[in-house]
């Protein structure tokens, strides 16, 4: 379970990492480069979604958009 755990919170880390760049771009009032981010953001979802359910996680590891449950 070690293994999984460290391979969440690396794409976790990622993850912040891209709303960070979509952050600044919007800073800059940079459309482009906020749009590529947020649907790299997007796209690395579903892998973060099942890394986590895999370290034990559940109803925060639920995509956008997909519960209205408040818990996790």
């Amino acid at each position: 379970m070690h293994a999984n755990l460290e391979r969440y919170l690396k794409a976790r880390e990622q993850g912040i990492s891209l709303l960070e760049r979509a952050l600044s771009a919007a800073q800059d009032s940079n459309v482009q480069a906020y749009q590529q981010a947020k649907a790299q953001l997007f796209q690395t979802q579903p892998m973060r979604t099942q890394l986590a359910q895999a370290v034990g996680f559940d109803s925060c590891s639920q995509q956008f958009g997909g519960s209205s449950q408040s818990s996790g």
